[in-house]
């Protein structure tokens, strides 16, 4: 639709103006525009509203007004300053009593020289406590019993805690030690019944020598008449003994050798299975040392 000049100087104001001399879809637009803001006017007009605060309030920055904490709490036990002070940065403000971070300091101290008191003796166990790799049952282990050497400070500070962890060292050796003589005199045992078993076997067979030695010049003698056959039925009887006698200790050699090597890999194993637990145990005491000095 075209507006003529005179259509324009007849509109009744500006807005009247504008709205003529556009074209149809604005004043659509427009007219939309201005329905929307009618419709949420009346709306924000009769609409109730759950809550309502009103306040006054002023913007401070930040770095003018700081919140005062403390990481590890506690009881105040005097502060330096009041509500609304200024403060500067490094100044003391207050002051929280200390007694139970004290309190946690000695015992956070004590435990830590308990492993340390721990971490030396066990140490000392393993380097007193060893296990060789050599033919010689009796030579396979070896213990010694070295004194215990504590810092200083364990030794000023904490002489009761050395003094058990002394004990404790002296008693596990002895235990040890023990243990190992035990097996060993096992070892013995079965060490001497080898050595019996051999001395037979070997007494055996040269009374089997002998006796076949016997019974071959008796054999034509006994044909001959010359000794009586019953001499001859005596020695038979005698080499089938022997025989069986020997055949039995010849089995039964290997089972009691089986019976010495058992029990000297038990004796190894004892003290393998002793340093296997120290050394856990160490592992232990010391990863939890780390923790306590990065804590």
């Amino acid at each position: 639709m075209k507006i003529s000049k005179e259509d324009l100087d007849m509109a009744d104001d500006v807005y009247g103006a504008i709205l003529t001399q556009a074209p149809t879809v604005h004043r659509l637009t427009i007219w939309s525009l201005a329905a929307f803001f009618m419709c949420f006017i009346i709306w924000a007009y009769f609409a109730e509203l759950d809550r309502v605060t009103r306040g006054v309030g002023k913007i401070i920055p930040s770095s003018q007004v700081q919140i005062i904490q403390s990481l590890d709490g506690g009881i105040l036990q005097e502060l330096y300053v009041k509500e609304g002070m200024k403060v500067t940065k490094g100044q003391i403000i207050a002051r929280i009593d200390d007694t139970r971070f004290r309190s946690d300091m000695a015992q956070q101290t004590q435990e830590v020289d308990a492993l340390r008191a721990n971490i030396i003796r066990l140490r000392t166990e393993l380097s007193n406590v060893l296990v060789a790799d050599v033919d010689a049952w009796q030579l396979q282990v070896k213990i010694e019993k070295t004194q215990l050497q504590f810092p200083e400070d364990l030794n000023t500070n904490s002489p009761q805690l050395v003094a058990r962890n002394q004990d404790e060292y002296n008693t596990r050796l002895n235990n040890i030690e023990n243990q190992v003589a035990i097996q060993g005199q096992q070892i013995k045992q079965r060490e001497q019944e080898i050595k019996e078993l051999t001395s037979k076997i070997s007494t055996l067979k040269s009374s089997l020598m002998l006796v076949n030695r016997e019974l071959k010049l008796t054999i034509p003698l006994a044909k001959r008449k010359i000794v009586p056959e019953v001499k001859l039925l005596k020695l038979q009887r005698t080499v089938n003994d022997i025989k069986g006698e020997l055949n039995a200790l010849l089995l039964l050699k290997p089972k009691v050798k089986a019976t010495f090597e058992e029990a000297v890999l038990k004796r190894r194993e004892a003290v393998f299975k002793y340093r296997t637990d120290a050394r856990a145990l160490l592992n232990e005491l010391q990863s939890k040392l780390s923790r306590l000095n990065e804590a």
